[in-house]
């Protein structure tokens, strides 16, 4: 099991120019965002989030994007997925007499159309449905064996009409990941944006809106922590260990609680030992009772969108400096935020040069095999 690096390699005064590649921008097809927008006017539904974060005409318009990029350095992004496109694509489907599969393949073909198009600038996810079973792993064949995309977006959780929200470890979507694991494609993972973490508190229920920022600060960081943590403490990493996962938020508070889980995991295993006896208990005893989370560390990447330095720092730390890559939301997080704000940041980390290189582009470049895709998305 691979383990992440201990310690961040110190700073030093080599200077080096990097290549900035965004790994965490959205987009959506023009037909898909003006009927989304068009639903969320007339409906207003709270899950959503508030309306001002889907009003950008970058989502739709390739050339607004490789605009932004120009403005703040950025060679390249990749186009993924955000929590509303679940949502946008379903309204949108209904709308237009549309099946959920023939959705999902006229987002990708635009996407990859839009990728083609920017000579390498833009870099094609596929968004797959897990819920859709079987045409879901049809359409990853499609776009990675067919179409030259070499990594898919999912999803946290999902939540259908009176279902409970249910994690990417249910063995619904497990085919999913099984099949990202053999063809070696990362996966992509955003927050739902389903989860909230107030739930309990019906007595005193938030006002808004207040209930909005503490589920934007908080609830969605959640949420990627259990997502992450369900799948490690029900064995899918064990399972699947060809698995490449990609969270954004720096995988929640998944860096922060590791030490916390390092201790819980001690405790447990001495609790179940035999009583009376000192002999440690055998590897497959203990994978029969719990998990130490920082084993697979090798196994999980995360951006550092929203992030200050202080937890990515701990990001760097926890996981190693080659599993941190630079994301920043755009458009749904404006460039002066997610790009100049945060890329200040990133420039300002008291880390090696080499560090700093890694996260702001290399570490995505290796991710992606980016030379290879490049190649095969502009033919």
């Amino acid at each position: 099991m691979s383990r992440a690096s201990n310690g961040i390699i110190p700073p030093h005064s080599r200077e080096q120019s990097s290549i900035i590649v965004d790994s965490h921008i959205h987009a959506l097809p023009p037909l898909v965002m003006t009927t989304y927008r068009a639903w969320l006017a007339e409906t207003h539904p709270a899950n959503e989030g508030p309306p001002h974060l889907w009003t950008s005409p970058a989502f739709e318009q390739p050339d607004e994007q490789i605009r932004a990029l120009d403005v703040d350095g950025v060679a390249k992004a990749l186009i993924t997925f955000s929590s509303n496109a679940p949502a946008a694509m379903h309204v949108t489907a209904l709308t237009h007499n549309l099946k959920g599969p023939e959705m999902v393949r006229m987002v990708n073909d635009q996407v990859i159309t839009w990728a083609k198009a920017s000579n390498g600038r833009l870099l094609p996810t596929a968004w797959i449905e897990p819920r859709f079973g079987s045409d879901a792993l049809a359409e990853m064949e499609r776009v990675v064996q067919h179409s030259g995309v070499q990594a898919i977006s999912v999803l946290t959780a999902y939540r259908g009409p009176g279902q409970p929200l249910r994690f990417l470890d249910h063995p619904m979507f497990l085919p999913v990941l099984e099949y990202a694991a053999t063809l070696k494609v990362p996966v992509y993972i955003h927050s739902s944006g389903r989860f909230n973490v107030f739930a309990d508190m019906a007595d005193c229920p938030l006002p808004e809106p207040a209930a909005t920022y503490l589920t934007g600060g908080l609830s969605m960081l959640v949420e990627s922590t259990l997502c992450l943590i369900r799948l490690v403490v029900n064995g899918v990493f064990d399972r699947l260990p060809d698995l490449r996962l990609v969270f954004g938020q720096l995988g929640g508070l998944f860096p922060f609680v590791l030490g916390r889980f390092d201790v819980i995991y001690e405790l447990v295993v001495a609790a179940t030992a035999k009583s009376g006896t000192d002999e440690p208990l055998e590897e497959k005893q203990v994978f029969g009772i719990c998990r130490r989370l920082r084993d697979y560390a090798g196994q999980i990447y995360v951006d550092t969108h929203s992030m200050d330095q202080a937890a990515i720092l701990c990001a760097l730390e926890s996981l190693g400096p080659d599993r941190v890559l630079y994301g920043s939301d755009f458009p749904v997080t404006p460039a002066r935020i997610g790009r100049k704000e945060a890329l200040d940041t990133l420039r300002l980390l008291p880390v090696s040069q080499d560090v700093k290189a890694a996260v702001l582009g290399k570490n995505a470049m290796a991710l992606l095999c980016l030379d290879s895709l490049e190649e095969s998305v502009s033919k």
